[in-house]
């Protein structure tokens, strides 16, 4: 019963940080946030909403926005036991590959929605093997 309201003030919170202007999460994006089991507790939802404000390119959060069981899978089959700068490279990989697949592989609207440089994003491209 807390994940509207935990997720609503989040939104908020990174809609001001990013200068972002997204007014809430479509019904069927809440219904997702709400019958998620949350293993990583209210740290995990703050993540998630932070990635989807990120990611969306609409006024309101959509189902497809929101990146729960496979970041989750990543994290417990990639992450445990490795260096941090091999982590982070990981984590890389997963939110490029899963922006640009939002962005039908569009690299300037994949930069523009992460905040970087289309060069920059080519060349992480390049260095962390994603591919098409």
């Amino acid at each position: 019963e807390d994940i509207p309201v935990l997720a609503t003030h989040f939104l908020k919170k990174v809609n001001r940080e990013t200068k972002k202007q997204v007014r809430g999460f479509s019904d069927a994006s809440m219904q997702e946030l709400l019958s998620y089991s949350w293993p990583g507790n209210v740290r995990e939802l703050q993540n998630a909403v932070e990635r989807a404000v990120v990611i969306t390119q609409d006024d309101y959060i959509q189902p497809g926005d929101l990146i729960l069981q496979p970041t989750q899978k990543v994290h417990q089959e990639s992450f445990n036991g490795r260096p941090l700068k091999e982590s982070l490279n990981l984590f890389k990989r997963h939110l490029i590959q899963t922006t640009l697949e939002k962005n039908d592989w569009n690299q300037t609207a994949t930069a523009k929605v992460l905040g970087i440089q289309r060069t920059y994003l080519s060349r992480l491209i390049k260095d962390l093997d994603i591919s098409h």
